[in-house]
């Protein structure tokens, strides 16, 4: 009689259960989030997960130096150009790390907490790493260069 019970209830549960899948996914469609398949999940790596373009709303872990052809850098956010030139790596490192420290503050002025983050992650990164990235006898050119040396030099002068 309680396996009769159960076996009554079962179609309920589903119609249920199914609405509310649907309702969860309507919302999910209204907020823009996509929900993959479980064939996609499995097919994302690691390195899908990484992005070059960061959201406001988005959880920072790590960040990762790179070095790659510019045009291949079309959608990353903080990048500079690195041409044949005179100076060393450590000082263009330098003019480097103060182009996107500009940038981040520009980018994400409304979110003192995001570009905190950003700041630590970018500090973070072990010097040998971001040296190794960077070829040697280069010049630095950025939008955005002139100022961020103008500020550096002027914090220098100020200590």
């Amino acid at each position: 009689q309680e396996a009769e019970e159960n076996h009554d209830r079962k179609p309920w549960l589903k119609r249920d259960q199914k609405r509310e899948e649907r309702e969860v996914k309507q919302l999910m469609e209204d907020e823009g989030i996509v929900d993959l398949t479980e064939a996609e999940k499995e097919a994302l790596t690691t390195l899908d997960l990484l992005t070059g373009k960061p959201l406001r709303d988005d959880v920072f872990h790590f960040a990762v130096p790179m070095c790659a052809p510019y045009s291949a850098l079309n959608g990353v956010q903080l990048k500079v150009k690195m041409l044949p030139g005179t100076l060393r790596r450590g000082k263009a490192l330098k003019q480097a790390q103060s182009v996107f420290l500009l940038s981040l503050s520009k980018e994400f002025s409304d979110s003192p907490q995001t570009v905190a983050r950003l700041r630590e992650l970018l500090r973070s990164i072990p010097e040998a790493d971001e040296l190794q990235t960077i070829m040697g006898n280069v010049r630095v050119q950025a939008a955005g260069l002139q100022e961020a040396t103008k500020k550096s030099k002027s914090k220098k002068s100020k200590k």
